[in-house]
């Protein structure tokens, strides 16, 4: 059975990145400055909104397209179960629960579970495990989290449609709307 994928595009030039929110800030605060002091013709704001469309476009065809897969469910938890939260995670969570005590507990480590998780799940590039592991060592945080983020999503999201209103109807009759299974069993019927 084919399972959820979900894909994602990363830049992973940090000069460009860097350059990419330096124009954006600068155009930011242009614009910002414009509306206290106009500069007519001479704004700046023009000519820094072609300059960030022009990087946008640049990074877009630098990205690099990320596809993941999602796991069975015992696979995932079976890779979970490997990287249990780490002590320092523990005690964290022990202290956010003084004060927020309805706070969840990891479940696992995704510093360690990371490039594990990746390597199960990655369908496209299509790389080795030891491209996957050497690739992940070389990124920083930031990317690492992004890719975490992707993976993660894969696994747990739910679906978009929620089953119960996908099968059921709204019926009319007696006088007011009610719920009736698509399948025409009477509600007691469906379960």
């Amino acid at each position: 059975m084919p399972h959820r994928t979900a894909s994602a595009h990363l830049v992973l030039d940090g000069a460009l990145l860097a350059e990419l929110d330096s124009v954006r800030r600068t155009l930011e605060l242009a614009i910002l400055s414009e509306k206290i002091n106009p500069q007519g013709l001479a704004a700046e704001a023009p000519r820094l909104q072609r300059q960030l469309l022009e990087l946008s476009e640049r990074a877009a065809g630098e990205a690099t397209r990320f596809t993941v897969r999602a796991l069975p469910g015992e696979e995932f938890d079976d890779l979970a179960r490997k990287h249990p939260p780490s002590a320092e995670q523990l005690e964290a969570w022990r202290q956010h629960a003084k004060v927020v005590p309805w706070v969840e507990m990891e479940e696992y480590n995704p510093v360690s579970m990371g490039p594990d998780l990746l390597v199960a799940c990655l369908i496209e590039p299509q790389w080795d495990e030891g491209q996957i592991r050497d690739f992940w060592k070389g990124l920083s945080k930031g990317e690492q989290n992004q890719l975490w983020n992707l993976a993660l999503r894969a696994q747990l999201k739910d679906a978009d449609l929620p089953f119960f209103d996908a099968a059921t109807a709204m019926t009319t009759g007696g006088g007011g709307l009610s719920t009736m299974p698509v399948n025409g069993a009477s509600p007691s019927q469906s379960s």
